[in-house]
């Protein structure tokens, strides 16, 4: 909606934040979706790829609105992938499924990189003049390093 008509998410947008003021985000999530089960995920599954269709061809940097500030394209998707990825350990959980680990969670943790500095101004802080070198073992066991190497501060997982 966002990407199509974003006056009308705007709207959306607006009547979201105070539906789950009154009860809840999820209460009012569950409140709105009309499928449950296989229709849901059939529904899912076809929204985001008309929402990949449209995306392919545009620009990745025209601005887009989202929950917060607007972002680019590239921004926008990126960040439903996270999201994906993100939320995506909760519907194992229910299932009581074991989530297979890859090395596919590099776009994620890249993302996590990327946005290092804007993490901070988003929420009104000054952002370090240097990012944490981040030294992470994928699950295949190959080292991924981002940042400097000889930095004082030093994430490691």
């Amino acid at each position: 909606m966002s990407l199509e008509n974003p006056s009308g998410f705007q709207v959306f947008w607006d009547k979201t934040s105070v539906e789950a003021a009154k009860g809840g985000l999820e209460s009012f999530e569950n409140s709105s979706v009309q499928e449950r089960g296989p229709k849901l995920l059939a529904s899912w599954q076809e929204s985001y790829r008309d929402m990949a269709s449209r995306c392919k061809d545009m620009d990745p940097k025209v601005r887009v609105k989202w929950a917060g500030l607007e972002m680019s394209a590239r921004s926008s998707v990126t960040a439903r992938q996270m999201e994906t990825w993100g939320h995506g350990q909760a519907v194992f959980d229910q299932l009581g499924q074991e989530r297979m680990q890859n090395d596919r969670i590099r776009n994620i943790v890249r993302l996590g990189v990327n946005t290092f500095g804007w993490s901070f101004k988003v929420n009104d802080m000054e952002a370090p003049a240097e990012m944490p070198c981040l030294r992470l073992t994928s699950p295949s066991g190959e080292l991924w390093s981002f940042g400097e190497e000889n930095s004082a501060d030093v994430i490691e997982g």
